[in-house]
């Protein structure tokens, strides 16, 4: 069975899971959070699931990039939400307060970051090497919506406060990160021109 046909399921997936991840959030208490975690962590669960009945178990290096990819998205989503969650405001777009703990300390798009490496870890895990490859195109659309959230949200909301937090975090990654980045985009373009 060919895994590029099966990357339609990522799509698939992605959009009920950020809805229901969205519904569950904006009704939720903030005595709630640790439940609300679990929850959302489990909308994420069926992807876990579809990665490891497409793969039948033989799970070569790259998967195992995509595997590690995807953990790190969960990780950074499990730690970022919970902060997220307790400001009041946030949900409905005026939080009354700037985060700036946990994984907020280094970059101030935590939650963009877990979208794009569980998409992309999903897709290469999948073994859908073409599709992971595209995967930058997510990255993109994280920047736009990222930069437009600073600039007509937190800039209006904070101000001073929200400029010295910009100035002393990165965006989405630290230059290393990107480095990072790059070269497993690499790693995977090399695999895909010469041993596929």
């Amino acid at each position: 069975m060919n895994s590029f046909l099966l990357v339609p399921l990522i799509s698939l997936l992605v959009l009920p899971t950020a809805w229901l991840e969205g519904r569950v959030l904006s009704k939720a208490t903030s005595a709630a959070w640790p439940a609300i975690l679990s929850l959302v962590l489990l909308l994420y669960f069926p992807w876990g699931i579809a990665i490891a009945v497409t793969r039948c178990m033989k799970i070569g290096p790259l998967a195992l990039i995509g595997f590690l990819m995807v953990a790190v998205g969960l990780f950074l989503l499990g730690m970022a939400l919970p902060l997220i969650h307790r400001v009041p405001g946030q949900i409905q777009s005026l939080p009354q307060r700037l985060v700036v703990q946990g994984p907020y300390r280094w970059i101030r798009h935590p939650i963009y970051l877990s979208h794009f490496f569980l998409i992309g870890g999903s897709a290469l895990a999948f073994g859908a090497l073409k599709v992971f490859l595209e995967a930058p195109l997510l990255l993109g659309m994280a920047v736009v919506g990222a930069k437009y959230e600073e600039s007509r949200r937190l800039l209006p909301l904070f101000g001073k406060t929200f400029e010295q937090y910009k100035a002393q975090t990165h965006f989405l990654l630290p230059t290393w990160g990107w480095v990072v980045i790059g070269f497993i985009y690499g790693l995977v373009a090399l695999w895909d021109l010469f041993l596929e």
